[in-house]
């Protein structure tokens, strides 16, 4: 999937660890808006909002209080992860409650990191009825473009887009192409935000 660049915050009190996570968004092509090694910092850094994804260490400085960062990202509407070497289930249980767009155990390979990204924005772009219905308002497109757009906008694969409107593989890449070039886009993410009246949403 290709993305547009990301600003992310990380909050890990371990430094080792976070400059590890920096150097691998570094070479994904995101930037990393912020480091924060503490409760205080990573709460300063969430409530100015200069960020596109949150990174969140669970536990800090001995205590699990990262979910409470978390709860602060999810009200603010701020997409994240957590970051943690617990998975127990009581632990798991209690970070649910934030609802983190994925939840990553330690240690972790660039490839986990990607992934969670990926799964975190993804969760995070849901597009609702009303805002499909007045996204389309504004465009011209042809009806199997417009089927293709919905489908889209479901978060459905190319395979099953292929499936639901009896067409080809080849056939829905051909229209996702036309509708990115239309709208001026280059990624899945980038059409949701759009959707969502937000295209300029990305931290700046």
């Amino acid at each position: 999937m290709n993305m547009p660049v990301l600003k992310i915050l990380i909050v890990e009190d371990e430094l080792i660890i976070s400059e590890t996570l920096r150097q691998m968004l570094i070479d994904m092509g995101h930037q990393c808006s912020a480091m924060a090694n503490d409760f205080e910092e990573g709460m300063c850094q969430i409530t100015r909002q200069q960020f596109d994804l949150a990174i969140l260490d669970v536990n800090l400085a001995g205590l699990h209080n990262g979910i409470i960062l978390g709860k602060e990202c999810s009200k603010l509407g701020k997409p994240f992860f957590f970051l943690t070497s617990y998975s127990d289930y009581d632990t798991v249980q209690v970070a649910k409650v934030a609802k983190p767009g994925a939840y990553l155990v330690k240690p972790f390979t660039p490839e986990d990191i990607l992934v969670a990204i990926e799964m975190t924005m993804m969760h995070s772009n849901t597009v609702s009825e009303g805002q499909f219905e007045s996204f389309l308002e504004s465009l011209v497109l042809s009806e199997r473009e417009i089927d293709v757009l919905r489908c889209l906008k479901d978060q459905m694969t190319n395979a099953d887009i292929a499936n639901k409107l009896f067409v080809s593989k080849d056939t829905v890449k051909f229209h996702v192409k036309n509708l990115y070039l239309k709208l001026g886009i280059n990624s899945r993410i980038e059409l949701l935000s759009k959707m969502k009246g937000v295209s300029d949403g990305i931290a700046r």
